[in-house]
């Protein structure tokens, strides 16, 4: 099995929906999901298309806009995260800048999240996430 493609449109819904689940279900507070950012810009369709079918977990979800992966990695942390941003790597033989925001850690509700995500991908990586930006999402969801 692999992960599950989802239109970007469905994006914040998903991270809502993910969010309640784990507030629902996970009464400890020791559960999480990260999402995870990959800039494929570099590479071709087809190589993009093998390289995400490498995550494993029917239960992890994809989403694009472009060439710019995110992905829901469920019950999954910042290590994790890194270490399938390491099976692409792997995949395409050299570096894919990536970042990445776990819940709880780094934010609480679906705009926390994403805000952060934004923030630190600008500030580690020089590349401007517009398209997380709420009129963005609002557009695009409509």
């Amino acid at each position: 099995m692999a992960a599950t493609e989802f239109a970007f449109c469905d994006f914040t819904s998903l991270i809502k929906y993910s969010i309640g689940m784990f507030k629902r279900l996970d009464e400890s507070k020791n559960e999480q999901f990260t999402i995870l950012f990959s800039d494929f810009s570099s590479y071709n369709s087809s190589d993009i298309t093998e390289c995400v079918k490498q995550i494993p977990r029917d239960s992890d979800a994809i989403f694009h806009y472009g060439k710019y992966y995110f992905f829901i990695l469920t019950s999954t942390n910042h290590s994790g995260a890194a270490v399938i941003n390491e099976i692409f790597e792997s995949f395409f033989n050299t570096e894919v800048k990536s970042s990445n925001v776990c819940f709880p850690l780094d934010g609480n509700d679906e705009e926390e999240l994403l805000e952060e995500l934004r923030v630190k991908t600008k500030k580690i990586l020089n590349i401007d996430l517009e398209c997380l930006d709420r009129k963005i999402l609002n557009k695009i969801h409509d």
